[in-house]
């Protein structure tokens, strides 16, 4: 949940990625700890977790990853 929209309004909302969620219902705007539980709900629909959820490796992970070398 970010900002009163939960993960389920996210996904519905058709957004295609964090970028494109900010812009159509002005989440991930402030301390960003949403970010990442965005991505994954836009990824795969997924829009509950566990506290110790396990994050998919996204295409951010990846760039970072990239970049660390």
């Amino acid at each position: 949940m970010c900002r009163d929209v939960t993960f389920a309004e996210i996904v519905e909302s058709g957004a295609k990625n964090v970028d494109d969620a900010q812009r159509k219902l002005g989440v991930a705007l402030k301390c960003g700890s949403c970010v990442r539980y965005i991505q994954e709900a836009i990824t795969t629909g997924q829009t509950e977790f566990a506290l110790d959820h396990e994050f998919s490796e996204s295409e951010a992970d990846s760039n970072e990853k990239a970049n660390a070398l």
